[in-house]
């Protein structure tokens, strides 16, 4: 719902939800799809990770073919004049992270980005 760039740090275990942007304001009008491009998608594993049998730990990142990944969901918002609405971006970390190549230490985009999923609130 903006152009602006941000950069978040949350939990990959899904144990709190963090703000991305506190508040945007847009036209009032209605939205069929919203788009989101990552430029860097890196995750630092503690411990806990294991693939086959290997544990993995350190960063982990998703491997990107160009510059950005696109994602691009379906969404039925109304905005009228002075509503508030809210968003929910679901990275779904326990899907992609499950996809990780243990040696590389990387994910497919397309494993990453058929996992997110927007939702209104």
């Amino acid at each position: 719902m903006s152009e602006d760039q941000i950069q978040i740090r949350l939990d990959v275990q899904g144990m709190q939800e963090v703000d991305a942007v506190d508040h945007t304001i847009v036209p009032a009008a209605q939205y069929s799809q919203m788009r989101i491009v990552f430029t860097d998608i890196r995750v630092d594993v503690a411990d806990g990770l294991i693939i086959n049998g290997v544990p993995v730990v350190g960063e982990v990142r998703v491997e990107l073919k160009d510059t950005a990944l696109v994602v691009t969901r379906l969404l039925n918002l109304d905005i009228g004049d002075g509503d508030s609405v809210f968003l929910l971006m679901d990275l779904n970390a326990n899907t992609w992270l499950q996809a990780v190549d243990p040696v590389l230490k990387v994910i497919a985009e397309e494993v990453f980005g058929d996992a997110v999923s927007v939702g209104v609130r």
